[in-house]
Order: C-alpha cells, then sequence, then structure tokens
C-alpha cells in the first residue's frame, strides 16, 4: 500500500527522453546512475530569485514598499530566499558528487575558493562604509566575521555583516557533506529515503516552534548552523531521488505543495515569529521547485546571466544595506522617498556584476587551475 501511495506522489521518468538537454543518464550496476554534468540554467536562475526576494525584503524594511497586503505578507517573509540557497546547495552538490569518489580536502578547496574572495570583499567593503561614515565596527566581530564563524556566535550573528551569516552556516554543510553524502547513498530503498526526507521536513521547522514559545532565541534557531541543515539534508535527499532513482513529482503534489506554500505565506506566515517555522509549509515546495526546474531548459540568457552574479549581488547587499541604513540616519531621505528603491537595485546590480566579472569569476578560474 505505501508503495502504491509513493508511487502515485512521485512518477519515476520512464524514458530519458523526457528530461530535455539538462541531464543525460546512463545505467550503472543496474540501479546507479552516472549524471553526466551540464548547467542547470533553471536552477542557476533560481539563484538570483532569491536573492533577489531577501534584496526586497531588505529594501523594504527602509522604505516600506506600496504593495496590496498580500503582497506585502509575502514580502515581510524574505529569508526565506536563505531556506532556498540552502536547499538548493543540497541538490546541486549531490547532482556534483553523486557518482564521485569525494577527496575531502580538495572538496573543501573549491568550496573556499568559490566562496571566499567574494565575501573577503564585501566584508572589506563593509567595514569601509562604516569607516566612510565614522561608525565603530567591534574588532572581535570583525574577526570572527573575516573567519566565516560568526554563526557559531548567535548573539553577534546579526549586528554586522548581514547576510553573510548565510555563507558562514554554508561552510558548516560543506565540512558535513562528504559524510552525510556517504550515509544517504547507502540507502537503496525509495520508500526509505521518503521516509526519511518527511522526517527531516517535520525536523526542520522545530527550531521555529521551540522559538514560537519562547523557549528558543531568534538568533539561535535563525542563524545556528546545526539547527539549519535540516533545509540542505532535504536537498540532498531530493537531489537523490532525482539523480540517482530518477523520480519526478507528480503533477498533483506540485498543484497541492504550491497551494499551501502560497496560501500559507499570504495568511499566515505574519503570525508565526521567525523564518525557521516556516520550513514544514514551504520547504517541500521548494524541493518540488527545485525537481521541476532540471527538466525544463531556460534560454533566456539575461535571467541566466543574474544566476551567475547572484551571490556577488547577495554579499554586495550586506555593505549597501548599511550605507543606506546609515544615511536614513542622518535624515539624507525619508521612508517614503520611494525613488531611492530602483537607484538602490540598480547600484546593487551593477556592484554586482562588477564584483563578478573582477573577482569571482577570475580569481575562482585562476585557483580552480592549481
Amino acid at each position: 500500500m505505501l508503495n502504491f501511495l509513493l508511487d502515485f506522489f512521485f512518477r519515476k521518468v520512464s524514458s530519458i527522453k523526457t528530461i530535455r538537454k539538462p541531464l543525460f543518464i546512463v545505467a550503472l550496476n543496474c540501479n546507479f546512475y552516472v549524471c553526466i554534468m551540464k548547467q542547470l540554467n533553471g536552477l542557476t536562475s533560481l539563484r538570483f530569485l532569491a536573492a533577489l526576494y531577501v534584496f526586497i525584503y531588505h529594501i523594504n524594511e527602509v522604505f516600506p514598499l506600496p504593495t496590496p497586503w498580500w503582497i506585502k505578507n509575502i514580502i515581510l517573509a524574505g529569508p526565506l530566499g536563505v531556506n532556498i540557497f540552502f536547499a538548493l546547495s543540497g541538490f546541486i552538490l549531490v547532482y556534483t558528487y553523486l557518482d564521485k569518489n569525494i577527496q575531502y580536502q580538495k572538496f573543501l578547496y573549491k568550496r573556499l575558493i568559490r566562496l571566499y574572495p567574494v565575501y573577503l570583499f564585501g566584508l572589506f567593503l563593509s567595514l569601509g562604509v562604516d569607516i566612510w561614515f565614522h561608525k565603530i565596527s567591534l574588532w572581535n566581530v570583525v574577526l570572527i566575521n573575516a573567519f566565516m564563524l560568526q554563526s557559531y556566535f548567535y548573539n553577534l550573528t546579526l549586528i554586522w555583516y548581514g547576510g553573510a551569516w548565510s555563507i558562514s552556516t554554508e561552510m558548516f554543510f560543506y565540512l558535513l557533506f562528504p559524510l552525510i553524502l556517504s550515509l544517504l547513498v547507502q540507502i537503496e530503498s525509495k520508500r526509505i529515503l521518503y521516509l526519511i526526507l518527511c522526517f527531516i521536513l517535520v525536523l526542520s521547522s522545530v527550531p521555529g516552534l521551540l522559538h514560537q514559545y519562547g523557549i528558543l532565541s531568534f538568533k539561535l534557531v535563525y542563524a545556528f548552523p546545526p539547527l539549519r541543515i535540516c533545509e540542505f539534508i532535504a536537498g540532498m535527499i531530493v537531489g537523490i531521488l532525482t539523480f540517482r532513482f530518477n523520480i519526478r513529482p507528480h503533477i498533483v503534489v506540485v498543484i497541492v505543495t504550491f497551494m499551501i506554500a502560497a496560501i500559507y505565506l499570504v495568511y499566515f506566515s505574519p503570525r508565526l515569529i521567525g523564518y525557521v517555522v516556516h520550513n514544514i509549509f514551504v520547504l517541500p515546495a521548494i524541493l518540488v521547485l527545485l525537481c521541476l526546474l532540471i527538466r525544463y531548459e531556460i534560454s533566456f540568457k539575461p535571467l541566466i546571466y543574474l544566476g551567475k552574479i547572484s551571490y556577488s549581488f547577495y554579499i554586495i547587499q550586506c555593505a549597501l544595506m548599511f550605507a543606506l541604513y546609515f544615511l536614513y540616519e542622518q535624515h539624507k531621505f525619508k521612508s517614503y522617498d520611494l525613488y531611492v528603491v530602483p537607484i538602490a537595485f540598480l547600484a546593487n546590480l551593477i556592484l554586482g556584476i562588477i564584483t563578478y566579472e573582477a573577482i569571482e569569476k577570475p580569481i575562482h578560474l585562476r585557483l580552480n587551475r592549481k
């Protein structure tokens, strides 16, 4: 009976033709698959949309946007863009390493050269903003941020360098990824993977519920790496189900998960404090979206390029938001001066492009050759 229900919710792809250009699969040992790498443009584009969601949330804090109430409720859940990053990261890493023997040091090196140059540039840029506006930065805070350790000191996590805490948290995920993957790939039953996934989805919201009832602090449940790893593991499990067992969500699952997420965000999300508690309602829709995006090729090149610069775009907004907050404190503009919003977006976008082209891409290419 359980197998029947699982097959109803997730249909196995009967032919490789149903998966378009992003993925080619050949059989190995009857039940395993080798995924020959190719860019997944849909997932690349999603990275920018997630970063943009976070940007809109932050800009709305300074300049409340004149939107209908239901859109405002969705905007107020903007930190869910980070939840998308975490799940997407686990999904993509499985896509990349599922059929490979991971050399731990080499793996961490590749992660560091991908993240740290832009991260360090953003840190110095934020420090420069502080100096320009005559703000005093606590050197212990700057130091733990420089070493990407701020997420472990949750009382200091959110007081400086904004959203960079998520990169610190992701590094924790990367440290554990080879171990978690080695455990998950030993599970040969789809049914067990589904059950583990359901458990992880519930567990991902538990810290948020504990905060809701005043048991844990917001900073702890929001940024402390062990309390956010469920989102990453959920992405990994769905990655294994997709790339090893070649499944896709049934149309009923797509409709139901999207409707639940939309209804929850519009009507109920403002009533619950924090963003981790949202996982039980929103994370399933994120995971289904990942499954859908690998099967449809996105050829709109501007959106694909924006996806490539999304990390630089995300990091740059940390310093940009600092500058906006300080200018607001100095009464350079009012909260109703909405002309600042498109200017801030264009500034963030242009600086993100420059950072990508001048720092992220060339440094990564150079260090990756070594």
